[in-house]
């Protein structure tokens, strides 16, 4: 069944919309208007809408990050961890000795969505087996660590390894990003929870030879 259309942007000459139907996703460009503006002649053999189909709604919104007609919205993310940590404060000061840190999945997450908008990946579904998201560009499947430490743990040898420092003012920055191998090789022991961890700081280290070639480039801030 054909959901009901969505407009996502109009502009001079026509407009974006999205629906779905069935297990498909669609971008409909309808240009019409500009149609309308052209000659009889001038119109010939142009088709006034056309219809792109997607496998999943996050290769569609990716495709619509990549054309400029949505804004992307990990925009928001830094003035919401900022509120966030306005908030922990707040609660520490009610509950003086109480510790209340974002941690774990909370900061997982948002570091998975940073990375897909600075690197153009597309996010897989959450609990994929030691990746989180394939880079749109180069068909790499790519881990996304992200901490507010000084460690990350691997539950297993990647293909490729991209962690953020996430500061308490929103901002995320790169510490490594390259081949999971060197990390996974580099790391501690294996533990009783199935992990290895490794520090940023080694990290930073093992970042110090690498080659853009074998860096995931951002594309966006």
């Amino acid at each position: 069944m054909k959901n009901i259309k969505q407009l996502v942007k109009a502009f001079e000459g026509g407009a974006v919309y999205t629906f779905e139907e069935g297990d498909h996703y669609f971008i409909e460009i309808d240009e019409s208007a500009m149609l309308d503006m052209l000659d009889e002649e001038d119109r010939r053999g142009i088709d006034p809408v056309k219809t792109l189909c997607f496998p999943d709604v996050l290769t569609r919104y990716s495709y619509l990050l990549s054309r400029g007609w949505v804004a992307p919205a990990t925009h928001e993310i830094p003035a919401l961890i900022k509120d966030l940590y306005a908030i922990v404060s707040r609660l520490e000061q009610l509950f003086p000795g109480r510790h209340f840190t974002p941690d774990g999945h909370l900061v997982g997450s948002i570091g998975e969505v940073i990375a897909a908008h600075r690197y153009d990946l597309s996010l897989l579904t959450a609990g994929h087996r030691h990746h989180d998201a394939k880079c749109n560009r180069i068909e790499h499947l790519v881990e996304v660590k992200a901490t507010q430490g000084s460690r990350v743990s691997l539950r297993g040898e990647p293909v490729h390894l991209i962690v953020l420092k996430i500061e308490s003012d929103g901002s995320a920055f790169e510490i490594y990003n390259g081949p999971g191998s060197l990390p996974w090789k580099n790391a501690g022991k294996m533990q009783s929870n199935g992990q290895r961890s490794i520090s940023l700081s080694k990290l930073r280290s093992l970042m110090t030879n690498m080659t853009q070639e074998e860096m995931v480039s951002q594309v966006r801030a």
